[in-house]
């Protein structure tokens, strides 16, 4: 009798338990603004549908040259299935193990909207005056070998 209820106390565990991913929607404008979604880079276009994990926070950052970065974060919280598996844990004296999977955890939000500022040419000028280490024509950089140690120097000149 013991083995039958931890065998369907373990098939219970896993059903309720597993990778959960949530869809959100990503609406940008202007639409061909590059976006970042915990890291992942989408080109797309708007709207985009990003599938992620739901247990963790989604950091999402919208960028086109011309106009100000937006950076947006969505947190989550415990879902419905994580609040049963909370009060169930309890009766069956297994607390909160539920709460270790993705599956207790939703996005709080599902669609985003950010709307890109244009930046103004004044703006533009002053950013450029004022940030002297913005490397504004990489292609003819010459780096310039400061290093004294001899390891330093070798790998240098690999780069």
């Amino acid at each position: 009798m013991k083995k039958v209820f931890l065998l369907g106390l373990a098939a219970v565990v896993l059903t309720f338990c597993g990778c959960r991913t949530q869809i959100i929607t990503v609406d940008v404008v202007p639409s061909d603004a590059t976006v970042l979604a915990n890291g992942v880079e989408y080109r797309n276009g708007s709207p985009l549908y990003i599938e992620t994990p739901t247990g963790k926070q989604l950091m999402i950052t919208a960028y086109k040259e011309g106009y100000r970065e937006r950076i947006y974060a969505i947190d989550y919280q415990l879902s419905t299935v994580g609040k049963i598996e909370t009060v169930a844990g309890c009766i069956l004296l297994l607390p909160f193990i539920g709460l270790c999977f993705d599956n207790a955890w939703e996005l709080k939000q599902n669609n985003v909207y950010l709307n890109l500022e244009p930046i103004s040419p004044e703006a533009k000028k002053e950013m450029e005056e004022y940030t002297p280490w913005r490397n504004r024509n990489p292609q003819n950089s010459n780096p310039v070998d400061t290093t004294r140690n001899p390891r330093d120097r070798e790998a240098f000149s690999e780069l």
